[in-house]
């Protein structure tokens, strides 16, 4: 609620109606749960010279100038009675916030009458300027316990704000059903998310395998057993494997960052490696005297000896 003033004069008939008030806006201070379009225009009518004492009825309007011009909105109620004591009054208005949004300048044009019988209009218009008039705050900070709003810049609910503007610590209580936190299990994840995750993910579901990277792991392998093709040969600084298999004749692992390593003997060109599937590896198995790799976006390579058609990938396969 806001009191705004102004000064309005008119003589007619038997009255002559005097509205003084000082142009100062005043505050009321009391608990706030909304901003509303309603404010209250306080002044003093007097009649012949004496303030007023008895009931009148008033019209306002607003305008787009101080004379002639386009109306640009009545008032709600459209007609308005008030006791006036000694000459003082309190007028509600609320002309929504339409007229205010434009930023522009509006007047106020009041229609008075003390007794039945025609409306007599108070000159000149009233100019009202849209600052004191502000029917949003510019800011708002959000409390998680807040149940009445007590303090200024405290809003209990606040609508299409832009996330870029949301600051401060949300408690979990307001976050929406479908937020990924911490701790939460049940999680539904929708739309694209980026970033980083802490811990082991094991309550995560419904999650693109393809879209994983790994990180590096720092686990290195070892291997033992059977040695006559120089199987358990590993290559010297083989770390970082997230992806091993051993074949007949050779070995395969995948590193960290995607690429793939073999070693042993190429009996039946099992470790001649095409060179799409040495990059962009996800994971690998060594098969008799074939090889085959799984690649991040989802497709399958395989190369080596292919007696029984194990090389030929069935058309079609991806998303694998």
């Amino acid at each position: 609620m806001k009191f705004v003033s102004g000064r309005l004069s008119k003589f007619f008939n038997v009255f002559s109606l005097i509205l003084f008030v000082s142009a100062l806006l005043l505050t009321v201070t009391m608990p706030m749960h909304a901003q509303s379009t309603s404010f209250i225009y306080q002044g003093r009518l007097n009649q012949n010279g004496t303030p007023y004492t008895g009931t009148a009825e008033f019209q306002p309007t607003l305008w787009d100038s101080i004379s002639g011009g386009t109306e640009l909105q009545t008032n709600n109620p459209v007609s308005t009675v008030v006791n006036v004591t000694n000459g003082l009054f309190l007028l509600p208005l609320d002309f929504g916030a339409i007229p205010f949004n434009s930023g522009a300048d509006v007047w106020l044009d009041l229609q008075v009458r003390t007794t039945l019988g025609p409306f007599n209009a108070l000159t000149p218009r009233q100019k009202l300027a849209p600052i004191p008039y502000a029917l949003h705050a510019a800011t708002a900070n959000q409390s998680a316990t807040a149940t009445v709003a007590t303090t200024a810049n405290v809003a209990l609910t606040a609508n299409s704000v832009p996330a870029s503007n949301v600051v401060g610590t949300l408690a979990y209580s307001q976050l929406p059903a479908a937020t990924l936190t911490n701790n939460q299990s049940g999680v539904n994840l929708t739309g694209n998310l980026a970033g980083n995750f802490s811990g082991n993910g094991g309550n995560l579901t419904n999650l693109s395998f393809n879209s994983f990277s790994t990180t590096n792991t720092g686990v290195s392998l070892t291997a033992w057993g059977f040695d006559d093709f120089g199987e358990t040969e590993l290559p010297p600084g083989l770390t970082n494997i997230v992806s091993a298999s051993p074949g007949i004749t050779l070995g395969l692992a995948v590193k960290s960052d995607g690429t793939l390593v073999s070693w042993g003997t190429n009996l039946s060109a099992d470790l001649t490696v095409p060179p799409a599937a040495m990059t962009s590896v996800k994971a690998v198995a060594g098969g008799y005297l074939f090889s085959m790799v799984l690649k991040k976006d989802g497709t399958v390579l395989v190369w080596g000896n292919d007696d029984f058609g194990q090389t030929n990938i069935p058309s079609g396969l991806s998303g694998v």
